[in-house]
């Protein structure tokens, strides 16, 4: 018995070793990457799957797309000083943003904070004996890509990576319909079980207090970011597909009013129109490569459309 637990202790101190060896490493290549983008680079976006699948940056002028399939803001905004200390000409920030971002995780109330919290059983072990406030403030002052979270076997074995692009940032160019296939309705089907959770349209002004922190922190960091930068940051929403089915506007509306100033800017493309639906989304909240050449032609020929938060609420609310 003594020994079998003697094996299985070695075994936990490899592989947390492993771990540890592995972070270092990624978190070293990414330190040492290129973020410089090009000069005539004047425009970013920033935020996950939704903004990554959404705007083409072939398409719209001056435009670079920053985000990145199956990341959060919490992992790109610690790195946003040095993207933007090193690309002084970058004058727009658009952070992902929307209703979809606070829809409570999991179908549960406080989900983002369970979700913030397991963040905490993925570091390293050395990081173990901290407590909560240490290991949260650290993650939010790390002034790089949280590899230190969920490092990337590929980016530590091989010698690729050597700019933003190489670590999977920018538009990806998914050709999937699956909302529109009988056979791939996981993602309505998926609404529908938390409409039946929560007795309705989710979203009250508590739900979302409840449940906002792990978004709602490192938006409002963001902005910090680029205010003390002189960069316009606006909140850019991309588009849902019948969210009004799951979602009412009345309590997110109170919440923009009370945590938001009045003054910040939305481009709100939510419900933008496409000219045949059926063939430009992926799911629910994304868009596929028709969808974004769509939109992208959009913004490209027209300007981002922007509105103050003040009367977005407004407009939500006299309708």
């Amino acid at each position: 018995m003594r020994k079998f637990i003697i094996n299985i202790l070695c075994v936990l101190f490899i592989g947390v070793t492993g771990l540890c060896v592995l972070t270092w490493i990624d978190v070293s290549k990414l330190q040492r990457i290129d973020f410089k983008l090009k000069k005539e680079t004047h425009i970013i976006a920033i935020g996950p799957s939704t903004t990554y699948q959404a705007l083409d940056e072939e398409i719209i002028p001056g435009f670079e797309n920053i985000s990145r399939d199956g990341t959060d803001l919490m992992s790109i905004v610690p790195m946003l000083p040095r993207l933007l200390d090193e690309n002084p000409q970058i004058d727009t920030l658009w952070i992902s943003h929307g209703r979809f971002q606070f829809h409570p995780k999991s179908g549960g109330k406080g989900g983002a904070n369970n979700q913030m919290q397991s963040y905490k059983y993925k570091l390293p072990f050395i990081f173990f004996d901290c407590k909560e406030t240490i290991w949260r403030d650290y993650i939010k002052r790390i002034d790089l890509y949280a590899a230190i979270l969920n490092p990337y076997i590929m980016d530590v074995i091989t010698n690729r990576p050597k700019n933003l692009k190489d670590y999977g940032f920018g538009h990806g160019k998914s050709t999937k319909c699956d909302l529109f296939d009988s056979n791939k309705v996981w993602s309505v089907a998926w609404y529908d079980s938390l409409c039946v959770k929560h007795g309705g349209n989710v979203y009250t002004k508590e739900e979302i207090l409840s449940d906002s922190y792990y978004n709602d922190y490192y938006t409002k960091r963001a902005i910090e970011i680029c205010q003390e930068r002189n960069v316009v940051p606006i909140l850019f929403f991309t588009p849902l597909y019948d969210f009004d089915r799951w979602c009412t506007y009345d309590g997110f509306c109170d919440y923009m009013a009370n945590e938001y100033s009045p003054d910040w800017l939305i481009a709100d493309y939510e419900n933008f129109v496409f000219e045949n639906d059926s063939i430009c989304r992926r799911d629910v909240h994304h868009l596929n490569s028709k969808g974004a050449e769509a939109l992208s032609a959009e913004i490209a020929s027209v300007g981002l459309k922007t509105i103050s938060v003040s009367e977005w609420i407004l407009s939500k609310k006299l309708k």
